[in-house]
């Protein structure tokens, strides 16, 4: 697949102006391959030529080539990997490490009695010619002792993961062969009773099941090595049961700590269907973690609590909501709740709301709706009440006459903290010929969640 775009002697920059983007995959058996350029003329081609916000943010374009081969019981893969970074005036960002290779092997679980053994080894070649560079490789190995019984399950886990450098670029007097070999221990255990009750009129099996996970990663120095690739993990009900705080591999958090959550589903008797699930969950440290990387708050002894709420309501209401609560300071940390009222196919609204502390103050509101037998509406608006403005805006219009269809839709967003684009799709349908125009319904899709074309409606049959 090969787009490029040619724009000859541009009048807002007096240059020629191009972007290109080209991918290719190749499957045989077991053996896997692709190559995805992108690259585009100058920093700010996207934020005058896109007509999406989705492509109008890219600021980092990958250009990678990898190959993969699966095997029995493990399977290793290999890529290259560069970037082109857009640099926008008074918005500046780093570079990204490029990968020059990174090649990566995995022995999956192999049963040993009782046990499952795995192990996984890696070799990355950091390249920023402005920043600390080098190699880094890694080795883990895992054992498990799986425990499982239809109301009871106890995991007990055993790793040890090594990391190496062979650094260039660095401080003077700093080691260019910092290592560590960090072990890590973890007993993750959960009970599951039932019950039958009702919920929304329907017979249901409620469920409760709680769970304990303990878990010890001891102390080790990892001052002296870079960040490459490690950031910290947003936090979630799932992932406060994770063997690590941190994504990546520069840095191996120290643990002393204990788990506790409880998840209670509602399930259809007749379907099966889970009407409405809720879980639970907080973190307990014994010891305080001692491991730190940037922008890292120290913790306190016992961790925000963490609850998420999903399911249906009722036929027509959907609820979503994810959210982070410190009991110590009785503040909201970070929350995330969407409803949506879907009484039937072509009949849809959704209201949801986004926040994290210092950083993130939205809210959104979208939907679409019938306004005659032929016409329907859509919008959507994202509105940051930080910044106090709209992050984007859209509206349309669609009109369906059986044989033919056509769809007018305007957007507007932010591609940086002052600057907006504006977009307008017009697009006309022929019943089973085809269409003219540029088509608006990946973008209504992605815009308008549970959005249905207006000549699927059964408002239009």
């Amino acid at each position: 697949e090969l787009r490029y775009d040619f724009l000859p002697n541009d009048r807002k920059t007096d240059t020629d102006r191009f972007a290109l983007a080209f991918k290719h995959a190749f499957n045989q058996d077991k053996l896997s391959a692709g190559l995805n350029i992108n690259k585009v003329s100058d920093d700010n081609y996207f934020v005058d030529f896109s007509r999406t916000q989705a492509v109008a943010s890219q600021r980092i374009l990958l250009r990678e080539g990898f190959a993969n081969y699966q095997g029995t019981g493990w399977r290793v893969n290999s890529r290259v990997v560069r970037h082109q970074t857009l640099q926008l005036l008074n918005d500046p960002i780093l570079r990204p490490y490029d990968r020059l290779p990174e090649v990566n092997a995995y022995l999956e679980d192999q049963q040993l009695g009782p046990l499952f053994f795995s192990a996984a080894g890696q070799f990355t070649e950091f390249s920023n010619p402005n920043m600390v560079e080098g190699n880094r490789a890694l080795a883990r190995a895992r054992l498990e002792l799986p425990f499982v019984r239809d109301a009871y399950s106890l995991n007990t886990a055993l790793s040890v993961q090594s990391i190496g450098y062979n650094l260039r670029n660095t401080a003077m007097g700093a080691d260019k062969n910092p290592g560590v070999s960090v072990p890590t221990f973890s007993m993750d255990g959960s009970v599951y009773f039932d019950r039958k009750t009702t919920f929304a009129g329907k017979s249901v099996n409620q469920t409760l099941e709680p769970r304990l996970f303990y878990l010890y990663v001891p102390f080790r120095d990892q001052s002296q090595q870079p960040n490459f690739d490690t950031t910290l993990r947003a936090d979630n009900f799932s992932r406060i049961f994770s063997e690590n705080r941190y994504a990546g591999y520069d840095r191996i958090g120290d643990a002393n700590q204990v788990t506790a959550g409880v998840t209670s589903r509602y399930i259809d008797d007749k379907n099966g269907e889970e009407l409405l699930r809720l879980d639970f969950g907080q973190r307990y440290f014994i010891t305080k973690p001692k491991i730190m990387i940037e922008g890292e708050v120290p913790v306190d002894n016992d961790s925000d609590f963490f609850a998420s709420v999903r399911g249906r309501l009722t036929r027509d209401i959907t609820l979503d909501y994810e959210g982070q609560y410190d009991a110590d300071t009785g503040r909201n940390e970070r929350g995330n709740i969407g409803v949506s009222y879907a009484p039937s196919l072509g009949k849809r609204l959704n209201a949801g709301y986004r926040y994290t502390r210092n950083n993130i103050d939205q809210f959104d509101v979208s939907g679409q709706w019938p306004l005659t037998r032929n016409w329907s509406g859509v919008g959507r608006l994202n509105y940051s009440l930080l910044e106090s403005r709209p992050i984007e805006t859209l509206a349309g219009l669609e009109y369906n006459d059986g044989c033919w269809a056509v769809r007018m839709v305007g957007q507007r967003f932010a591609t940086s903290p002052t600057q907006t684009t504006t977009s307008l799709f017009i697009q006309l349908e022929l019943t089973g010929l085809g269409s003219l125009g540029s088509n608006p319904l990946d973008l209504l899709s992605r815009k308008v969640p549970g959005y249905t074309p207006f000549t699927s409606s059964p408002y239009t049959q």
